[in-house]
Order: C-alpha cells, then sequence, then structure tokens
C-alpha cells in the first residue's frame, strides 16, 4: 500500500472518530434526560449522570406528566397548530417561489432577495409589532393567531428552498401545457408543484421539527391553559423557586416521541429532498 493511500486511510479513520465524538456528545445530554425521566428526585441527586439504579426507578414521573398537567390538550393543540402552519407555509411559499424563479424582472429579484434578508433576521426583533397586530386582529389567545404568526416568521427558507427546486424544472413543460390551454395556476399546480415532492418532504420535515418546539411565541400569544401547547405545559414543572427535573424530564420525553417517530418515517423522503437540494441549488 503507497503512502498517500495509508495516509488518506489515517484521514478517514480520523474523521470517523472525530465525528463518532461528537455525536456521542450531542446524544449525551438526550440520554441524561431519557435516564432522569425514571429516577425518583432522591436517585436524580444521588447519581445524575448515570442510569436509574432498581431503588430509585419510577414511572411517576410519566404518570404525573400525563395525568396531573393533562397532556392531551396541549399535545392536540400542538398537533393541529403544527398542520396548519405547514399547510400555509407551503402553500404560500410555493405560489411565491414560482414567479420568483421564473421571471426575470428586476421587482422578483429584489423580492428573492428580500426574502432571503429575512433569514438574517431574528424574528424576535418583530415580538412587539406582532403582538399589536394579534392584538387588533382579535386573535389573542387564538390557535388561527398563532398559525398566521407562524405563517409569516417561517417563511423565508421554503421561498428560497422552492425557488432552487422550480429553477430545475424544464419550462418547455410549461410551454406545451400553455399551448393546451393550461392556465398558470393549473399548470403550477398539475405540473410543477408535483414535481417539487422532494422539496416538499423536506421543508415539511424542517418546519415539524422548528414548530413542534417553539416556546417563545406560543408562551406570547397562547396564555389560556386550554390553549396551551406542549412545550409551554411542560414550562409548568418550573417553580418560582425549585424545578422538579424528573417530572420536566418526563414532558420533554414525551414531547419528542412523536417527532422521533415522524422523522424515522420520512427520513429517506428527506434525505432525497436535502440530497437533492444541494446538487440543484
Amino acid at each position: 500500500m503507497s503512502r498517500s493511500a495509508t495516509g488518506l486511510k489515517k484521514y478517514y479513520l480520523s474523521l470517523e472518530l472525530l465525528l463518532i465524538a461528537v455525536g456521542a456528545c450531542s446524544f449525551y445530554p438526550v440520554f441524561l434526560m431519557i435516564a432522569d425521566a425514571f429516577k425518583t428526585r432522591e436517585g436524580m441527586a444521588a447519581r445524575p449522570f448515570g442510569l436509574p439504579g432498581a431503588s430509585d426507578f419510577t414511572l411517576d414521573n410519566l404518570k404525573n406528566a400525563i395525568y396531573n398537567l393533562k397532556f392531551y390538550q396541549p399535545l392536540f393543540n400542538s398537533a393541529w397548530i403544527t398542520l396548519a402552519s405547514i399547510v400555509l407555509v407551503i402553500l404560500v411559499s410555493s405560489l411565491a417561489a414560482y414567479p420568483i424563479a421564473r421571471q426575470k424582472t428586476r421587482l422578483y429579484k429584489f423580492m428573492y432577495f428580500f426574502f432571503l434578508a429575512g433569514l438574517m433576521i431574528p424574528y424576535q426583533l418583530a415580538m412587539i409589532t406582532l403582538y399589536k397586530e394579534v392584538m387588533w386582529l382579535g386573535l389573542m389567545n387564538q390557535g388561527m393567531g398563532l398559525v398566521l404568526v407562524y405563517g409569516g416568521i417561517f417563511l423565508s427558507f421554503p421561498i428560497f428552498f422552492y425557488s432552487g427546486f422550480i429553477k430545475t424544472v424544464p419550462y418547455e413543460l410549461e410551454e406545451a401545457a400553455l399551448m393546451d390551454g393550461y392556465g398558470r395556476y393549473r399548470i403550477f399546480f398539475s405540473i410543477v408543484f408535483p414535481l417539487l415532492k422532494p422539496a416538499t418532504a423536506t421543508i415539511t420535515v424542517l418546519m415539524i421539527l422548528s414548530l413542534w418546539n417553539e416556546f417563545t411565541m406560543a408562551l406570547l400569544f397562547l396564555q389560556k391553559p386550554d390553549k396551551v401547547t406542549l412545550t409551554v405545559v411542560t414550562y409548568a414543572f418550573k417553580g418560582q423557586y425549585h424545578v422538579h427535573w424528573p417530572n420536566m424530564f418526563a414532558g420533554l420525553l414525551i414531547s419528542i416521541v412523536p417527532m422521533v417517530v415522524l422523522f424515522l418515517s420520512v427520513q429517506r423522503f428527506f434525505i432525497r429532498g436535502i440530497t437533492a437540494g444541494a446538487l440543484k441549488g
């Protein structure tokens, strides 16, 4: 074996070891959360960084999270708000990205960079303005108000992502449809949008992960007990002077289970979309 091949093999081996170490460091907090969710408070104090022992293993934390805080209603609220927000974002962003990708005028170039700039500006800067607008619309403590807020603040990346995909769709398909008498909206929904399935799958997964875990806006706009989302109700385990960590970890464990199941179900579509986006962008 030549020196160059040996050096390349050592390089890839060291890179793999580095990635394994980074992955282990990233997963360790998740491991602690899962382990501590099944410990008593005494067991967590005695062994905070290990698995629960036979004497301090308990399922009471999960029971408290499910029954005492009535997780069913927040779970339903998180589910329908996330679903409605994703539908709104995908519909608006795909329709906005279509003319941005096809038109070559200065106006649409400006719109492209305008939405691209939205990726660089934290939405927290607009919290006061958003709060006043939601109050003016009478949508405070209404799930639909939060859906509209999410639809606005999470719009930039999908438009940017869809634009790159639409540019790769052959324009000859649209010209043939125009000759057959198709209108622009029919062309988009019948021809262009079905070809954007990898992009749609990727955006859907990223949006679900972002919206399901979003805390700041949900806490600001939904303050009634029957309207709160799962991330907000988990915060109730934090008292003024203390935190019941085992119960909080149990609540967090329950909240991430749907996302883990969903991601494992659509993982291949997500990777396909990310890969295609990297190649086509």
